[in-house]
Formats: C-alpha cells, structure tokens, sequence
C-alpha cells in the first residue's frame, strides 16, 4: 500500500471520528 493513501485513511478515520452522527 502507498503511504500516501495509508495517510489519507487514517485522516479519514480521524475527521470521521470528530463528526460521527
């Protein structure tokens, strides 16, 4: 896997964490 896409998953899962619904 690239780091790039490992980098925007774990942002994701991070900005997904902070705005859960």
């Amino acid at each position: 896997m690239l780091p790039l896409e490992t980098s925007m998953v774990q942002d994701i899962a991070e900005f997904r964490e902070l705005f859960t619904f």
